[in-house]
């Protein structure tokens, strides 16, 4: 009995990063569970607006090969070739999401930690304007203690001591994305799944469902 193929989608992708994000909020920050769902979060989340762009070319071709090459100049080319005025909208719309992800913040965020992990393995978004540096999770975490006041005191790329935690009372353990400490990172990879799942409906309520 061969094993049933699931063909990704975005909305999957979507579900897929909201599985690991629960995850995330739930193991210990000192774990390695937790750069490991914090990594695969990432990535489902680049996933899903990634896999946009191959289901609404099977929404505009159905006879597509689903295992095609495709990015959006070629989208543009089929859209010109077959006279698909949605379809040229749709790739236009498409085109913009580099600029909307770079003007939030949080979504930028995780981008820069994983924008090219996906698993068709192709750059299906122009990050040509944009420059970013390919790192890994370890090299992106910053842990410490959170005091009452509201200050962080940082302990670098390893969790604080229960000592260091517990040396004031009502402390608690923190771990910021390295440089970006106006949010948590499971707060950065939460805001940055509902701007996610805005382009999702955004999509959905404009070109229909894929």
């Amino acid at each position: 009995m061969g094993l049933e193929v699931v063909l990704l989608t975005a909305k999957r992708k979507l579900d897929e990063a909201r599985f690991f994000l629960e995850k995330l909020r739930s193991s210990d920050l000192g774990s390695d569970e937790f750069r490991f769902y914090a990594s695969a979060c990432a990535s489902a989340m680049y996933g899903s607006l990634q896999h946009l762009l191959y289901d609404y070319a099977k929404k505009f071709w159905p006879s597509l090969d689903a295992e095609e090459y495709l990015n959006s100049w070629l989208f543009s080319l089929l859209a010109k070739a077959t006279q698909q005025s949605d379809a040229m909208r749709f790739v236009q719309w498409y085109n913009k999401l580099t600029g909307r992800i770079e003007s939030n913040a949080d979504a930028k965020e995780v981008w820069k930690m994983r924008h090219t992990e996906t698993h068709r393995e192709t750059l299906a978004l122009e990050f040509d304007l944009i420059s970013y540096v390919t790192v890994g999770i370890e090299d992106q975490l910053e842990f410490g203690v959170m005091r009452p006041s509201g200050a962080f005191e940082s302990s670098g790329s390893r969790p604080p001591s229960k000592e260091a935690v517990n040396a004031v009372q009502d402390s608690s353990e923190a771990v910021f994305l390295r440089g970006y400490r106006s949010k948590q990172l499971p707060d950065v990879f939460s805001s940055a799944w509902e701007f996610v799942k805005s382009v999702l409906d955004e999509v959905e309520r404009d070109f229909g469902s894929a």
